[in-house]
């Protein structure tokens, strides 16, 4: 994990951004944990988009943030010694997260989980019907994911 003190300055390049869909428990969150650390190594910035069909929320009933929103603040933000939580009061499109994270980070590399409606390159893990813009079909080999990301950047800078 980062230990920086400011803001990195925002990338004036739009990261590559992969998408992954599959069935619950198909790997995905396994796979991205074995694909990040590699991609650091490589002196890549990694960001990732999680996205869920539940009502969740990172906010604490009676804590003073969720006193902030419900009173009216939007969005409200907690900062402390060791990260930043930004809870805004809706759902963002996946073009706006893209949007904020890469105001705040500069990143080379987003990993999508879910979004699979989207229209951005994906890898299918599980059974299943293949959606459109599928590149790979994931089948346990880190290092074909790896190599298709190493592609996306040579392609985009052609």
């Amino acid at each position: 994990m980062r230990d920086d003190s400011e803001v990195e300055e925002a990338s004036s390049t739009m990261p590559i951004l992969l998408g992954f869909y599959g069935p619950s428990n198909s790997g995905k969150t396994t796979l991205f944990e074995a694909i990040i650390p590699r991609l650091e190594d490589e002196g890549m910035r990694v960001a990732t988009i999680k996205q869920t069909h539940h009502d969740v929320t990172a906010d604490a009933e009676g804590k003073d943030t969720w006193r902030h929103r419900r009173a009216g603040a939007d969005p409200a933000s907690l900062s402390s010694d060791v990260e930043t939580a930004l809870f805004l009061g809706r759902k963002l499109s996946l073009d706006d997260t893209v949007k904020l994270i890469t105001s705040v980070n500069a990143v080379d590399v987003i990993l999508i989980e879910g979004w699979k409606q989207e229209s951005v390159p994906k890898v299918f893990l599980g059974g299943g019907e293949e959606l459109p813009d599928t590149l790979l079909h994931y089948r346990d080999d880190v290092e074909e994911v790896i190599s298709l990301i190493h592609q996306m950047i040579d392609d985009k800078a052609k």
